[in-house]
């Protein structure tokens, strides 16, 4: 069997948590430990000895002064994780999000909403599921702190076959508090 290898690239605003997410990614130790925020771009990588893959991880940092240096990694990217924190109302910029999705549209891209273990309901992102649904962009939302939906959101990257695309099967309505995969992911 070949070795399958598979880049990623973690981008979205400042404190939304792409590098703990990228961190238990490509860890084999369940600690994080916080490093500060992500000064320009980070590399790291693991190798599934299981699916005999080796996942490549680029964090770009949210600093906007960085983004210049960001297309050539979107080039190159199997899959472009688009991260958001959920948590922060004010934060969540749909307009941002499709600008976005539309110009990488030819590229992998999944929507990850981040700090799931800080809401109590995610109606307040029903125009960025109805989106996502409507494009059939893979959404997950997660937490990088209890690692919440992190193991189904590896699955699908490494298995891409294991992904749901039925706006009818995969609605949101309420956080899936479970570690499992199973129809945790919004496409």
């Amino acid at each position: 069997m070949s070795l399958k290898r598979i880049k990623l690239v973690f981008y979205g605003k400042m404190s939304v948590g792409k590098t703990r997410l990228s961190s238990y990614i490509t860890s084999q130790q369940n600690v994080f430990i916080d490093k500060g925020p992500t000064i320009g771009i980070e590399y790291s990588s693991k190798f599934d000895y299981n699916n005999n893959t080796k996942v490549i991880v680029w964090d770009l940092s949210g600093d906007p002064k960085f983004n210049t240096l960001y297309n050539e990694y979107f080039k190159i990217a199997d899959i472009i994780l688009y991260v958001y924190d959920i948590s922060n109302h004010n934060d969540i910029s749909f307009l941002d999000m499709v600008i976005f999705l539309e110009k990488y549209q030819h590229k992998n891209v999944y929507v990850i909403g981040n700090k799931i273990d800080l809401v109590e309901s995610v109606d307040h992102l029903q125009s960025i599921i109805d989106f996502t649904n409507e494009k059939c962009i893979p959404h997950f939302l997660v937490s990088a702190k209890d690692k919440t939906n992190i193991s189904c959101l590896l699955e699908n990257i490494v298995d891409p076959s294991a992904r749901i695309c039925d706006p009818l099967i995969s609605r949101y309505t309420q956080p899936v508090i479970d570690n499992t995969c199973c129809l945790c992911a919004i496409s």
